[in-house]
């Protein structure tokens, strides 16, 4: 499933060298760029918004959830409206100011980790991205850290596939940040094909990091033009070879279940089809493959989180793409719901998610905060 954009206040929509080691440690729009400014956001040319604008404000740090909250999407730690939680169902239709009651005043939201990773994708199959030592110095010059600027803090830098607390993750950074390691290995490569495109979707913070990547890529000396669509026909997009121009892009991963080759196979391991796949990056390798898909045979075994461990370095190794962050999304509450029973599926959301209220709360007793 992976890939969707999180909307506030709506209803959720449907090996070569050079690698070094660091351990723990819907229209189209185009944007020929201009600076990247991690202070102030991109400046944009020929009329188009800046995609920067209070993009890169610090708030609030990673806490976890308490009573009190409603259900939350976007935004460090923005909260859905009681109004959005009336019209999706998870509150009873009593009327709007019981509603108001139970979240009013409104307590500070409080973040926790979720599993999604945010990678930008390198299509392996068109040059300049056939080439490894490209794909290594795009990793090298990707910078983490400013992208956890540009995602306002809700995103923890990461440099591999798999996202903390996922069986197999252990962590490491085959490419810590060097720009002159970037541009050697660029100048190594030499490719005769430097002109990109870089896609993203037009939904913020996305859009802002696809201006970051355009810039970076401009630094290492590529001609890049950044293509931008609306989120809700993005991904049909990419995944369909028909596209002109895929070179490469922006795209995140949502897990489909709690198991490590929900990252692998369809990402990287799963042969492309022509029509949509989610393997973007067009990347395969039979030998990868093959450890993929021995591990899926598993079946209920224990995961063996060696394996999976391999397989994360094996596969970065050869730099299909730039995993560059995990996600923090918020669950937050009316204080009328009982946490003990709370599950939240961030991926599937109301389809899998199961709440109840306090007894005291559903029985409408006075000073409940009763639904």
């Amino acid at each position: 499933m992976g890939q969707r954009a999180f909307e506030a206040e709506s209803a959720p929509p449907k090996p070569g060298g050079g690698v070094g080691e660091s351990q723990p440690a819907a229209g189209e729009r185009h944007a020929e760029g201009g600076g990247f400014d991690v202070d102030g956001g991109a400046e944009a040319k020929d009329g188009e918004p800046s995609p920067g604008q209070g993009a890169f404000q610090r708030p609030v740090g990673e806490v976890e959830a308490d009573p009190g909250h409603t259900l939350s999407e976007s935004g460090p730690c923005a909260k859905v409206s009681a109004a959005g939680l009336f019209a999706q169902g998870l509150m009873p239709p009593t009327s709007r100011e019981s509603i108001d009651r139970a979240i009013t005043p409104p307590p500070a939201p409080r973040c926790g980790p979720s599993p999604p990773t945010y990678y930008f994708w390198m299509n392996t199959r068109r040059a300049p991205f056939d080439d490894v030592k490209v794909r290594q110095a795009i990793n090298y010059a990707v910078d983490p850290e400013v992208l956890r600027d540009v995602y306002d803090e809700q995103l923890a830098p990461t440099h591999q596939i798999l996202p903390p607390n996922m069986p197999g993750y252990r962590r490491f950074d085959l490419y810590p940040h060097n720009m002159a390691t970037a541009r050697r290995l660029v100048r190594e490569a030499d490719p005769s094909d430097r002109d990109i495109t870089v896609w993203t979707d037009g939904e913020s913070p996305n859009y802002e990091a696809g201006a970051y990547y355009q810039i970076v890529l401009r630094e290492l000396g590529f001609h890049v033009e950044l293509k931008i669509l609306g989120p809700d026909s993005y991904f049909e997009a990419i995944g369909n070879d028909r596209t002109p121009n895929l070179d490469t892009g922006f795209a995140d991963w949502f897990e489909d279940y709690p198991h490590p080759n929900d990252f692998f196979g369809p990402l990287l391991a799963e042969k492309p089809t022509p029509f949509y796949t989610n393997n973007f990056s067009r990347f395969v390798d039979p030998r990868l493959g093959r450890r993929v898909a021995d591990l899926d045979e598993e079946g209920t075994r224990p995961i063996d989180e060696a394996a999976y461990a391999r397989l994360d370095r094996d596969y970065m190794k050869l730099a299909p793409i730039v995993p560059f962050g995990t996600r923090r999304l918020v669950a937050s509450f009316s204080k009328a719901v009982d946490l003990r029973g709370f599950v939240w599926s961030p991926t599937f959301e109301t389809d899998l998610t199961s709440l109840r209220f306090k007894p005291e709360a559903a029985a409408g007793k006075p000073g409940s905060d009763q639904p």
